[in-house]
């Protein structure tokens, strides 16, 4: 039971001494898991990982997206209408940049993106649908724009201000019953 627990001993202490020692971990552009280009334990550098070209995201290198606007007003526009908007970028970065989605923050707003991978110095789209169907008055709506950047979300907003439409359909009124005496009829 001793030797057991001495040799459980040994090999934790082994495990938790290589953990200290190993230097922090990158994803390369492949997705492998490889030492960074970091401080190693002892305080030198890791030569090797700096000349495979490995990615830190304090690096400055990788994805970078600019959009040309990120607040859109759509004005005034009539309930049941339909609102569309496409808000371009440039990937300004050094590798491809890739949409992997956009969420939109309601289900009024459909989007549509680029979804192929952009070069460098090349534009890709996020293009908004706003359904006002049934949400009359000012609105502020936005999406959220997930890519291989540093950071990842990147949001877009627009403003809408919808025109009632006089011909639709009102919820029937509630009667006021508060000065009702004696018991309800039904």
């Amino acid at each position: 039971m001793k030797r057991n627990l001495l040799i459980l001993s040994l090999a934790l202490t082994t495990l938790f001494v290589g953990a200290c020692n190993k230097a922090t971990e990158t994803t390369k552009t492949d997705d492998s898991k490889t030492p960074a280009t970091a401080v190693s334990a002892d305080g030198s550098t890791d030569k090797k990982a700096e000349k495979t070209g490995e990615m830190t995201a304090t690096d400055g290198k990788g994805a970078k997206i600019e959009f040309k606007e990120t607040m859109f007003d759509f004005g005034k526009i009539k309930e049941g209408e339909k609102a569309t908007h496409k808000f371009t970028f440039t990937n300004t970065g050094t590798t491809p940049l890739i949409v992997s989605k956009v969420n939109p923050s309601c289900g009024c707003t459909t989007p549509d993106w680029t979804k192929t991978p952009v070069q460098p110095g090349e534009s890709g789209f996020v293009e908004v649908m706003f359904d006002s169907q049934g949400r009359p008055g000012m609105a502020t709506k936005s999406v959220t724009v997930v890519a291989n950047t540093d950071p990842t979300d990147n949001k877009l907003d627009f403003k809408v201000d919808v025109t009632p439409n006089p011909n639709a359909v009102k919820p029937a009124a509630t009667p006021d019953l508060s000065n009702t005496k004696g018991p309800l009829k039904q």
